[in-house]
Order: C-alpha cells, then sequence, then structure tokens
C-alpha cells in the first residue's frame, strides 16, 4: 500500500523546477478532496449514479448537453 508520503513524492516529481507554492498546495488539496472521495464511497456514502446525472443535469449550461446515466463500463461508439 503506497503511504501519503509516497503519493507526495510522486506528486513532486512532476512539477516543473520554478512550480510555486500555492501550485503545490493546490494540487495537495485537489489529491485530498479525491481522496476523501474515494473513502467515502467506500462507506457506501455516495449517491447513486440517476441521482448524480439529475443533479449535474440541472446545474450545467445547456450548452453541455445532457449527461447520460449509462454504465461507465460500456464504451461510447
Amino acid at each position: 500500500m503506497n503511504t501519503v508520503k509516497h503519493h507526495l513524492n510522486v506528486l513532486l516529481e512532476e512539477f516543473p523546477d520554478d512550480c510555486t507554492c500555492e501550485d503545490i498546495l493546490y494540487h495537495l488539496s485537489v489529491m485530498e478532496k479525491v481522496r476523501g472521495g474515494i473513502r467515502a464511497l467506500d462507506e457506501g456514502k455516495g449517491i447513486p449514479r440517476k441521482e448524480a446525472a439529475k443533479h449535474l443535469n440541472k446545474w450545467l449550461p445547456k450548452e453541455c448537453g445532457s449527461v447520460g446515466t449509462r454504465s461507465p463500463a460500456r464504451s461510447r461508439s
């Protein structure tokens, strides 16, 4: 199992030498939010796919089109 320190080292290797502290902090924040979301899903705290699509269709501008409810396992052709 990879540790937070390992993930941080991998992340830091990806940054250019002239990155700012703000760049690093932003990416750390995003990484932690994703990890928290995965943790919540593992604990059964997610919402059903159809409900998520309903919310997205309400929030997104019409120009974006409708968010489908098809399974991610299916490929788009």
